[in-house]
């Protein structure tokens, strides 16, 4: 359509402002219950990172603390500590 004869605002305000004005609740109602589910998710991933972080943190410090005190070096050292050169298998 020639943007004279401003046939595009003809059907909006014909067609699809009428049907927005009529169901408006309803859009609104599904936006809202769009916005909660979403931040009701992503508060639980951000709590499944936090404790995911947490629980390797722990174990992190638990096998530094091992390995500092005598512990199995080879299950309990920290990632990229340092290897005992005197052991033999």
């Amino acid at each position: 359509m020639l943007p004279q004869t401003r046939g595009a605002l003809l059907i909006y305000n014909a067609v699809i402002e009428p049907i927005l004005v009529r169901y408006e609740g309803r859009i609104d109602g599904a936006h809202h219950a769009v916005k909660r589910s979403v931040s009701t998710v992503a508060a639980d991933i951000a709590d499944a990172g936090g404790d995911a972080i947490e629980a390797r943190k722990r174990e992190l410090v638990d096998g530094a603390i091992s390995s500092l005190i005598g512990g199995n070096r080879d299950r309990d050292a920290a990632p990229g500590g340092p290897v005992d050169s005197q052991k033999t298998d």
